[in-house]
């Protein structure tokens, strides 16, 4: 490739066989052709690493990286300082994109100079067969630092804030600040890179168009996969937040309510993760577990006594805190999670209710 690509797109691969060749497709079939497609191949047990070396072979575009297996954020950080195109893009590999997600994007970038640049999401649930879309609610330019906070602010009240694979990113202004994916951050990490870069940057655009089509495949139930410092960064997760909101000067009622849900919803998600795919603790395990992390954690104590949960599930953890103690948390959850196993189907009924 002579020409200094227009966008670098970045793809972590692992374990992807079943839907690699359909994300690889859909960025080669873009409509801005000038391109460079970076495969990271992050020790996957499968296929993906010889589909990417084939890919490779017939698309000049396509560098291939193998390397040892160090998680999603190694993968991209790899990715970027490879990255030699004028903006940075990421896909997840068992997504796929529009024909013109990448030339819209790349054109609103030059058309207001951005470092950042974002579009709306089309999440598609698998298992219901059926799509939400995410976006907003018209086309602007930002070139104002002091209203970008407010514009993040917007973002994350719909769904597109967070994630980095909705965005493209201005290579230098990446490299310049020094911006890289953190290890060991799951489920976070996108929350951490966004809110720095966020907070660095001087320029963005953010359209009105949904162009990513992110499948989610049952992630949020009884599939998921144990994280093994989830209460970690869920604390820097809130840390993060306020110190983005100190630092745009967001003050008032709506974001103390934000932080206060976001104390609450992170201690949720903590009981639950002690329930998925290859958690690795007992009954008395978890009981100390939720003792130690839920029922003893003063700052969740002083914010949940006036909490009004938004959806079941927060219903059923202010409940169960409220009205119960560490063992019979847990013996509400084992069941409740006994019982997604026992009947799928009228969970993902439940489900489709719950997020209309």
């Amino acid at each position: 490739m002579k020409n200094k690509p227009s966008i670098s797109v970045i793809v972590p691969i692992y374990n992807v066989e079943k839907y690699l060749p359909t994300c690889i497709e859909s960025i080669q079939n873009q409509t801005l052709k000038n391109l460079e497609i970076i495969l990271v191949d992050d020790g996957t047990p499968d296929r993906s690493g010889i589909i990417a070396d084939e890919y490779s072979k017939i698309d000049e575009r396509i560098k291939v990286i193998h390397k040892l297996n160090g998680g999603l954020s190694s993968a991209r950080n790899e990715g970027i300082l490879m990255a030699r195109g004028k903006y940075i893009s990421f896909v997840d590999s068992d997504d796929w994109i529009e024909p013109n997600m990448l030339e819209s994007m790349y054109n609103a970038a030059n058309k207001n100079k951005s470092d950042i640049v974002v579009s709306g999401v089309i999440v598609e649930y698998s298992l219901e067969k059926r799509k939400v879309i995410y976006n907003f609610k018209e086309s602007i330019y930002i070139n104002s630092s002091n209203e970008i906070g407010t514009i993040y602010w917007q973002l994350e009240k719909l769904k597109l804030s967070n994630y980095a694979w909705n965005k493209i990113y201005k290579n230098s202004f990446v490299k310049d600040n020094g911006l890289k994916f953190i290890d060991d951050a799951m489920p976070a990490e996108d929350h951490f890179f966004n809110l720095t870069a966020f907070a660095k940057s001087e320029s963005i655009a953010v359209l009105n168009e949904a162009f990513y089509h992110y499948l989610n495949r049952d992630k949020i139930s009884i599939l998921s996969s144990y994280q093994n410092n989830l209460t970690k960064v869920e604390a820097e997760r809130i840390i993060a937040y306020k110190a983005f909101f100190k630092h745009f000067k967001l003050e008032g009622e709506e974001f103390a309510v934000f932080i206060n849900r976001l104390i609450v919803v992170s201690g949720a998600g903590i009981v639950m993760n002690l329930y998925r795919k290859n958690a690795p603790h007992n009954r008395k395990e978890r009981i100390l577990i939720i003792s130690d992390n839920i029922f003893n954690n003063i700052n969740l104590k002083r914010n949940i006594l006036n909490y009004s949960p938004q959806n079941v599930y927060e219903q059923v953890f202010v409940f169960l805190y409220r009205f119960t103690n560490p063992i019979l948390m847990e013996f509400g959850y084992s069941f409740l999670f006994f019982m997604r196993r026992k009947f799928v189907r009228i969970y993902l009924r439940f489900r489709i209710n719950e997020q209309k």
